[in-house]
């Protein structure tokens, strides 16, 4: 009934804020659920696959699983394929980054905030796109429908394209030391880096999709430790799909390349968009761990993905339309992850797919793949669709 549902939802609501998952009681918990959440580490051969929902404390937040038995089954569908059968598609903005700055209530930078909002651009272009966001939030409250909100943001994102291009005096190359000063801003989420590392290892594709722009996606996963190579490069084994700047002879910015924004966020126009090797294995590979913020990212995220086996994983922020939400995330995801959750669930629930831990390999040497020629949208993409005109770094 409505009565117990809101209490659930208040007394779920409460365990994340106050960090019930640290005391003792919260702990055992943990080891009570482990079964449940984990069943592949069950002493049980083959083991059995839980029935009832799960909802239990994991590494500092709250994991739900409503159909757990389903889970399984899909999870040893996936393993039983192997790892040329697996990929990964992830949002970048609230999924491989986290809802906050670490130790603050302050939202994470976003890809277009570094550029719109730091020094990147020049003073007058600034005040113009500020106007504009302003504006749009004023049509956005007065607006009555869906569709009428959508063309809305459409429009005022052309207009900042517009002003950045004409007016912004936008040099990427200058991204390199505006990602370092904003690093905490733009850090990705605590274990993002395991997970990266345990899928190059494995050789399994990683696409990362942001409405933002996709040269500081790049930019921020080169400087974080341990996901770049020795010579600066990203592993083959991610792609990152945005939009990309068109850059003019003396390494200004003077446009952008299709499709804008929102556009970019699903796997069939990150497979037009990136071509080659990566947009045969979106079109190729059957089985996809999907990694999105809400239903609606997520229905968008796996357009244009074989329909074989998805898992999908929701990362769900405790905000004030929590108690609303959640009902829809349950429904939609296969796993919720309620609160600044970590990557540690999703990395262990993959890396049971693939095989042992790889953490121990990992720390000896480095993945092969890092070895090989990166594929060629991080070498010399078409121009209409460039990547940074700035050089790797160490």
């Amino acid at each position: 009934g409505d009565d117990s549902q809101g209490g659930f939802f208040s007394k779920l609501k409460k365990r994340v804020f106050r960090g019930e998952t640290q005391t003792k009681e919260s702990m055992d918990a943990v080891r009570a659920a482990d079964a449940a959440l984990f069943p592949w580490t069950s002493d049980q051969s083959p083991p059995q696959s839980p029935t009832m929902p799960v909802v239990t404390p994991f590494d500092s937040h709250i994991v739900c699983i409503m159909r757990p038995g389903v889970l399984e089954q899909k999870r040893r569908l996936v393993q039983m394929d192997g790892s040329r059968s697996l990929q990964v598609l992830a949002r970048f903005e609230r999924v491989l980054q986290p809802f906050k700055v670490k130790g603050t209530q302050s939202s994470a930078m976003s890809t277009r905030d570094l550029v719109e909002n730091t020094n990147l651009l020049w003073h007058t272009a600034q005040s113009k796109i500020a106007a504009v966001k302003r504006d749009a939030s004023l049509q956005k409250a007065s607006n009555a429908t869906a569709e009428a909100a959508y063309a809305n943001d459409v429009n005022s994102l052309l207009m900042v394209e517009k002003i950045i291009a004409q007016e912004g005096g936008l040099y990427p190359s200058n991204m390199v030391q505006a990602v370092s000063q904003n690093s905490e801003k733009l850090a990705l989420r605590r274990g993002a880096t395991d997970l990266i590392k345990t899928l190059t290892w494995r050789g399994v594709p990683l696409t990362i999709l942001t409405a933002g722009w996709a040269p500081v996606a790049t930019e921020v996963l080169r400087q974080t430790g341990g996901v770049a190579g020795p010579s600066g490069m990203l592993p083959p084994n991610i792609a990152v799909a945005g939009n990309f700047f068109q850059i003019a002879s003396n390494g200004i910015v003077v446009g952008f390349s299709p499709p804008l924004t929102e556009t970019a966020c699903n796997a069939s126009t990150a497979a037009a968009l990136l071509g080659g090797s990566v947009a045969q294995s979106i079109r190729s590979r059957p089985n996809v761990v999907a990694l999105a913020d809400s239903p609606e990212a997520l229905k968008k995220l796996v357009e244009g993905v074989p329909p074989k086996t998805r898992i999908c994983i929701g990362f769900l922020e405790v905000d004030e339309q929590f108690n609303t939400k959640l009902p829809k995330y349950l429904d939609s995801f296969d796993v919720v992850l309620v609160g600044d959750a970590s990557l540690a669930y999703v990395a262990r629930l993959v890396e049971s797919m693939l095989g042992l831990p790889v953490q121990q390999q990992q720390q000896q040497q480095q993945p092969p793949q890092q070895q090989q020629q990166p594929p060629p949208h991080q070498q010399q993409p078409p121009p209409q669709h460039q990547q940074p005109p700035y050089p790797p770094h160490g």
